[in-house]
């Protein structure tokens, strides 16, 4: 079942706010999609994207930060204003969210909401 119909059988709402999660990052070794698949994947979908370990806590609580921003984004929002605007897409203000690698306080490989 594709990404797009999943989202609209399961979704709390129209537009949703989904972050991506490449779980088990300590499991390396074990690894089945690659990082740069990943980004690729959030990327094109639109969503930020992690790369987490329950195991080590790595990036777990920054996912779930990102999540909960891009949640008190739109709720915000339509506290704001009685009608979310046109360019409101994917659960967030189009170019809100965005993943920055740059930060090197995280391990190398993950990625971070730049606004949370």
């Amino acid at each position: 079942m594709g990404y797009c119909r999943t989202r609209k059988i399961h979704a709390y709402c129209e537009a949703p706010d989904i972050i991506l999660c490449g779980n088990k990052a300590d499991l390396e070794n074990r690894r089945q999609v690659s990082t740069a698949r990943a980004k690729q994947l959030a990327d094109q979908l639109g969503l930020p994207y992690f790369e987490t370990s329950a195991c080590t806590s790595t990036n777990v609580e920054k996912a779930v930060d990102c999540l909960l921003d891009m949640v008190m984004q739109r709720i915000q929002m339509s506290v704001d204003g009685d009608a979310l605007p046109t360019e409101y897409v994917g659960g967030r203000m189009a170019g809100t969210i965005t993943v920055d690698e740059s930060d090197p306080s995280h391990n190398q490989g993950s990625s971070y909401c730049a606004n949370c």
